[in-house]
């Protein structure tokens, strides 16, 4: 019993040191796996916002598509003028814009970004001097479209 002494502490404190490895290596982990889910969440609640703003935009355009109603009342050539006036009444909840094209021997006249109130009548008139004096039941084809794109018909017969 002599001369050497074992030794408990330094086996303790390489007891020690191992077991706070673990420790450190869960502590990193745990970040690691934090910041990784931060970023899907970010990145998951950044693309959920933008969908919801899409769909919203989406829904009320296509309410507004819906609501919008107009209908073309009367059509009129005036000889004497060369006029070819189209009377578009709007009978919807909202403003309309209404491109008008009528079509006379193949060849198209148009009036575009007419603006035509809530339960308001309209009144185009479109110059189709170019076009010799029409005969007695030619054929006036007319369209109004409106800027969401519904659309109306019209044919007219010169009288």
């Amino acid at each position: 019993m002599g001369g050497i002494e074992p030794e408990p502490r330094r086996g303790f404190n390489l007891i020690k040191r191992k077991a706070l490895s673990p420790v450190i290596a869960s502590v990193i982990l745990s970040g690691m796996v934090l910041a990784i889910g931060g970023m899907v969440w970010s990145y998951s609640y950044g693309a959920a916002s933008t969908m919801a703003n899409d769909y919203a935009d989406e829904t009320i355009d296509m309410v507004h598509t819906i609501i919008e109603r107009f209908n073309i009342e009367k059509v009129y050539y005036n000889s004497s003028t060369e006029l070819v006036t189209i009377w578009v009444y709007n009978y919807g909840s909202i403003e309309i814009t209404a491109d008008t094209t009528i079509k006379i021997n193949e060849t198209s006249y148009n009036e575009l970004e007419y603006h035509i109130s809530s339960k308001e009548l309209g009144k185009i008139e479109i110059d189709v001097s170019d076009e010799p004096i029409l005969p007695t039941n030619q054929e006036i084809t007319i369209r109004v479209t409106t800027e969401k794109s519904n659309s109306e018909y019209e044919t007219y017969y010169v009288r």
